[in-house]
């Protein structure tokens, strides 16, 4: 795939790559219900503007990109990797950014909810091991069961 892409437009619209999102959410946490989103859509939004021009490649693949070529209100042109448009270029970089920091943020969620998933084993696995390999408590006599202890007379 090459960097750019020509797209014809009918009007200005701005495309999205989906609703992607990152599940932030802290199980551990004390109360595990509270949900925490967060979008990753948001730094992959392209303006296509009225007429002709070039856009980053990648966002012929997008389904709204896709779903407006369907309906007949873009028409993708030819691609290049060439580009003498400053903007173009601006929005291939920010397009890449946001490919780049989706990962990274998506990889150290997963990292988080490893370790905390390993931290929560070595707590179970410590938690059944003190409780199944502890010594019995010394049992008190009942004071009734205590006999008392005569004396021998000589």
């Amino acid at each position: 795939m090459k960097k750019f892409i020509r797209i014809q437009s009918e009007k200005n619209i701005e495309v999205t790559e989906g609703l992607t999102h990152i599940d932030m959410t802290n199980l551990d946490a004390r109360v595990p219900d509270r949900l925490r989103v967060a979008s990753a859509w948001v730094q992959s939004r392209i303006l296509i503007r009225k007429g002709s021009g070039l856009y980053p490649a990648i966002i012929q693949t997008w389904d709204t990109v896709l779903a407006l070529v369907k309906d007949g209100v873009l028409t993708l042109g030819f691609e290049t990797d060439e580009c003498d448009n400053p903007e173009a270029e601006e929005m291939y970089k920010r397009v890449e950014r946001a490919h780049m920091d989706y990962e990274r943020r998506l990889a150290q969620t997963e990292a988080d909810r490893d370790r905390a998933e390993m931290v929560r084993r070595s707590y179970d696995n410590r938690d059944s091991a003190s409780t199944t390999n502890r010594r019995p408590a010394a049992r008190k006599p009942k004071a009734d069961a205590v006999k008392p202890v005569e004396e021998k007379s000589e």
